[in-house]
């Protein structure tokens, strides 16, 4: 199992933060790694993410709701991933986890620029 973890310093309210990661009709505008969610951010509901990285390739993946701590904890876990090129990503986890880290690492600083008020 690979786990990825990252983290941002944010000097606002957790309410703000919070309602920014849920508001998944707004990534496209402030988010440069995940490009779209679908789905409800409910227990055992399925998201649907298309993520993609300048210069990388897209990815889509579907994951399953297992936590959901208001203004704490959204965590899926992984039902099915697959690059638009149609190979699995196991196949492909070295590199992933390179680029992975960074659009994290982007979509982190992003969230920090779109929480804090100016």
């Amino acid at each position: 199992m690979l786990r990825l973890q990252t983290t941002v310093d944010i000097q606002t309210s957790s309410a703000r933060v919070w309602s920014l990661l849920m508001d998944f009709s707004q990534y496209p505008a402030w988010n440069p790694f995940i490009r779209s969610l679908e789905g409800e951010p409910l227990v055992s509901a399925v998201i649907n993410a298309f993520l993609q990285l300048p210069g990388s390739h897209a990815m889509r993946f579907r994951h399953w709701v297992v936590a959901l701590v208001p203004q704490r904890e959204f965590a899926g876990a992984e039902a099915f991933l697959q690059m638009d090129t149609g190979l699995l990503v196991p196949l492909l986890r070295r590199n992933l986890q390179g680029s992975t880290r960074r659009g994290f690492h982007a979509m982190n600083e992003a969230l920090k620029r779109e929480a804090e008020p100016s």
